[in-house]
């Protein structure tokens, strides 16, 4: 399956986001994009020792329905409707990744764009201000008081 082969380079990036500590409570994500769907971690999953089912493809988002189909063990991410939007307004993107670093949004200040107003995790509302804001042609954004840390992708 798709989702084993791909497995290494998910881990890798999921070590590396732990070595420089943006993986405080299970709440990062990682996504690929492959064809009309994404690869995606898992709801919860530790990134900081990522196991395989933690992974799964996304072969359909539907934020009119609310609905994710999938093939894995585990539920995706809370935050699937906001990858699969940001893929769709931004073909350019082939991967993102959500992490939360403070060291990050405190340099963001005048060097990245941050989205206008908090919305809530993974809410439509989130996605869509996560589109907006990358429509400015940007390629990491910093997410308006994001959960107990603030966020990037």
């Amino acid at each position: 399956m798709v989702v084993k082969n791909l497995f290494s380079p998910f881990k890798k990036s999921a070590r590396l986001l732990k070595k420089y500590g943006m993986t405080p409570k299970n709440v990062e994500n990682i996504s690929l994009k492959r064809g009309n769907g994404m690869i995606i971690t898992t709801s919860g999953a530790n990134l900081g020792c990522l196991e395989e089912d933690e992974i799964v493809f996304v072969q359909r988002c539907s934020c009119e329905d609310r609905t994710v189909e999938y093939h894995g063990l585990n539920l995706p991410s809370s935050e699937s409707f906001m990858h699969h939007l940001i893929y769709q307004s931004r073909g350019d993107i082939g991967a993102i990744v959500h992490a939360h670093d403070q060291a990050t949004c405190n340099f963001a200040g005048e060097n990245v764009q941050e989205t206008a107003k908090e919305e809530p995790y993974g809410t439509l509302a989130l996605a869509e201000i996560a589109c907006d804001t990358f429509s400015k042609n940007e390629s990491i954004i910093v997410f308006r008081d994001h959960g107990e840390w603030n966020s990037s992708l």
